[in-house]
């Protein structure tokens, strides 16, 4: 099984932030899961397995982090196209969590999703990726997990 869980966040607006920065967050958030995917898919399409990517309810709204957020939805997407019947790929969404990363975002940003969404824990969604069915991860094939 791979999870693809690297993600980094930034709360700069499109044009107001420094390139580079926007950079990284695509490079660590979908081309990082990109190239292990890549690199673990001989492994996987061999043993029948599993990828789990870990997305972000950020990924249906409507923030400069969603965009890399977005494209691991689709990477998701494009793996269960392409090899869908030989690998479960799962997309789970987690909503805010409780992290060292969110409260100095939302502070810089003057925004905060206190009181809008339950907070939750990085431990929260880890469990939600453990309880897929272990010997029937096809009923798991194409599920969208929501975690707000």
């Amino acid at each position: 099984m791979l999870v693809n869980n690297a993600g980094i966040g930034t709360a700069s607006e499109i044009g107001q932030g420094c390139c580079d920065l926007e950079r990284a967050v695509l490079e660590v958030n979908l081309f990082g899961a990109w190239h292990v995917a890549a690199a673990a898919l001989p492994h996987l399409l061999e043993t029948r397995g599993q990828v789990v990517s870990v997305a972000s309810l950020l990924a249906v709204v409507t923030v400069p982090y969603s965009a890399s957020k977005r494209g691991l939805c689709a990477l998701g997407d494009t793996l269960r196209l392409e090899y869908g019947d030989r690998l479960a790929v799962t997309t789970v969404y987690p909503g805010y969590a409780a992290t060292p990363i969110h409260g100095p975002a939302a502070e810089r940003s003057g925004q905060s999703l206190a009181g809008i969404a339950p907070e939750e824990t990085p431990q929260d969604a880890a469990r939600a990726i453990e309880r897929r069915p272990r010997d029937t991860a096809n009923t798991w094939q194409g599920a969208v997990v929501l975690r707000a």
